[in-house]
């Protein structure tokens, strides 16, 4: 009975060892996901900077001739720009 103790002991503390090992990451991985980010951010870069006004508010203003009026009457965020940097 006391080997059976003892087996399970042994059992139970070199089974709950922790993992602290890290992951390394493959540096050729990390490359060209950096250059797929980079080549994405060329692409739409020019698509994206400006400055976005929202329909709704466009709309307002068509219809009441006033910016003012529109701005009252328009909920939440009425504009934003994106100026990206180089």
């Amino acid at each position: 009975m006391r080997n059976y103790i003892l087996l399970a002991t042994l059992c139970l503390i070199f089974s709950c060892k922790s993992n602290t090992k890290q992951t390394q990451q493959d540096s050729t991985s990390i490359t060209a996901n950096a250059e797929s980010s980079n080549l994405l951010i060329k692409k739409f870069k020019p698509l994206l900077q400006g400055t976005w006004v929202n329909k709704t508010y466009i709309d307002k203003v068509a219809k009441t001739r006033s910016p003012l009026a529109a701005v009252k009457e328009a909920d939440g965020i009425s504009s934003f720009s994106i100026i990206p940097q180089t």
